[in-house]
């Protein structure tokens, strides 16, 4: 007698819970998995999916090694602005202040002073358009403090209110420098010959 029993249906591992947050949006879109991400980025599977959820931001730090990680995974051209709001929507104030008188004392080999320098914002100015204390802000030139998204995003919007056309990548890196262009494979030209050597000469 046949057994027409049939094999029970595979199970399926538990389904990846969505959030709806614009990083999370961002997650699923380029197919970002919870566990390999945290592996290629080296940013902690608690700290992602606190992210998600939205109750805590990164510092731009760990938002660089998320976006890197996240093009190195899609193999496409990941911004951090898809990530979250970086004051980049921030229009434009075409009649903002003239550029500062700015005696340019001390300067430093960062992102951020240099985009004030180019910008030539005060940042006495910048501490009042943000609503950041100035204090603050003199310890980010020299590097000497992390900046939070969140801090980020309102320098951002501070600029441009002031009436530069600045982008958060000005002010940071954001991971998004490298090349993701995939390298193309070698061209296949089949098996190298050996050179040609030349016939011996005759002997008399």
């Amino acid at each position: 007698m046949r057994n027409d029993r049939t094999a029970p249906p595979r199970r399926r591992g538990p389904a990846v819970r969505a959030y709806n947050t614009q990083f999370d949006a961002t997650r699923r879109r380029y197919g970002l998995d919870p566990k390999q991400w945290p592996h290629a980025s080296h940013v902690s599977r608690g700290a992602i999916s606190r992210y998600r959820v939205g109750v805590e931001e990164p510092l731009v730090e760990t938002l660089a090694r998320l976006v890197r990680a996240a093009r190195q995974l899609s193999g496409r051209p990941v911004k951090a602005s898809e990530f979250f709001d970086l004051g980049e929507a921030e229009p434009i104030n075409l009649i903002g202040p003239k550029p500062a008188r700015w005696h340019f004392g001390k300067t430093y080999d960062t992102r951020f002073d240099k985009n004030l320098i180019r910008e030539r914002v005060l940042p006495a100015q910048l501490a009042r358009e943000s609503g950041v204390l100035r204090a603050t802000i003199l310890r980010k030139p020299s590097g000497a403090d992390s900046i939070t998204v969140g801090m980020l995003a309102k320098f951002v919007r501070a600029m441009r209110r002031i009436g530069r056309a600045t982008m958060a990548s000005d002010s940071a890196d954001l991971g998004e420098d490298q090349n993701n262009e995939s390298t193309p494979p070698p061209t296949n030209r089949g098996p190298e010959k050996a050179p040609a050597t030349p016939d011996p000469a005759p002997q008399s």
